[in-house]
């Protein structure tokens, strides 16, 4: 005897009900990635509020990219152009606030999950946010400073952020001394000018990494640390270093800087923190350590 093999075909309604099941399991992993997602801002939010950054004094400028009132909107769409990032420093009245009013794309873009799944500005070519016209009083004292960054930078990047006033305050090779000037990266080296300059060799193995920069001038003496760690520089702070004065005027700029094709940021900016100051270790220590929580990064 011959059994013939019979195959049932899924009906319309089979196929349907599948389609809805496969249709609520998707939205049900994507509401759980949104719901984490939230969950890590919330928690970045909580953290900066509790932080130590405003409970230490000569706090200058802070800038950063998870809280209600860093920009115009408490949580800008994915992709979004910003041209405008508010200081959120507690300590002032006064902010000092970054703009940049072209409509081209100029402007930083909003990424909601790019360091430590939080958000950051990502800056690339020609684009920059910078302030009004700031006298070097309203955020450094005489050779004093301390300057907290976390970044990620593509490795093709020259000058993360600067204040260059247009001053003859030269030095014996007729270099600019009166500027803070951050390259962070430029050829295989970081740098940090603040009428001394300090640099560091080796910095393309830090490209495309989640980076704490801390960096200080406290009367003579300059540093650089990353990821919580002094590190060698290359080269003495200069044998003269200047005083810096504070009364010359120039925009405060984040990212590109000049007009040519030089001296731009390639990558992401998350947090920027000022003191006009140079602040004691273990003030910076727990800084540091606030930072590293936050923004998920080993010291």
């Amino acid at each position: 005897m011959v059994f013939k093999k019979h195959q049932k075909a899924f009906s319309l309604i089979e196929i349907s009900v599948v389609i809805v099941i496969i249709g609520i399991l998707i939205a049900g992993v994507s509401q759980g990635i949104d719901l984490y997602n939230e969950f890590k801002l919330t928690n970045a939010r909580t953290l900066t509020l509790n932080s130590v950054v405003p409970r230490i004094s000569n706090l200058s400028m802070w800038w950063e990219t998870t809280a209600e009132n860093s920009f115009k909107t408490s949580k800008p769409n994915d992709g979004e152009l910003i041209n405008q990032w508010n200081d959120i420093n507690p300590q002032r009245a006064m902010k000092i606030n970054l703009f940049n009013a072209s409509n081209g794309d100029s402007r930083p873009t909003y990424k909601s999950s790019a360091i430590n799944g939080l958000p950051a500005l990502k800056f690339s070519d020609a684009q920059n946010l910078r302030s009004n016209d700031i006298r070097g009083v309203d955020f450094f004292n005489t050779n004093e400073m301390t300057v907290f960054l976390i970044q990620n930078t593509t490795g093709g990047s020259d000058s993360t952020m600067s204040w260059i006033p247009t001053t003859n305050n030269l030095d014996a090779g007729g270099a600019e001394i009166t500027r803070f000037n951050l390259h962070l990266l430029h050829a295989n080296q970081f740098f940090f000018d603040f009428g001394g300059r300090v640099t560091y060799s080796g910095a393309n193995a830090y490209a495309k990494k989640n980076t704490l920069f801390t960096l200080k001038r406290s009367g003579a003496t300059m540093i650089m640390r990353l990821n919580g760690q002094e590190i060698s520089s290359d080269s003495a702070v200069t044998a003269n270093t200047a005083n810096i004065s504070n009364s010359y005027v120039s925009p405060f700029i984040v990212g590109k800087m000049r007009t040519d094709s030089y001296y731009h940021f390639d990558g992401f900016i998350a947090e920027i923190i000022i003191y006009g100051n140079g602040l004691h270790i273990n003030e910076i220590k727990k800084i540091e350590a606030y930072l590293a929580k936050k923004w998920g990064i080993k010291i």
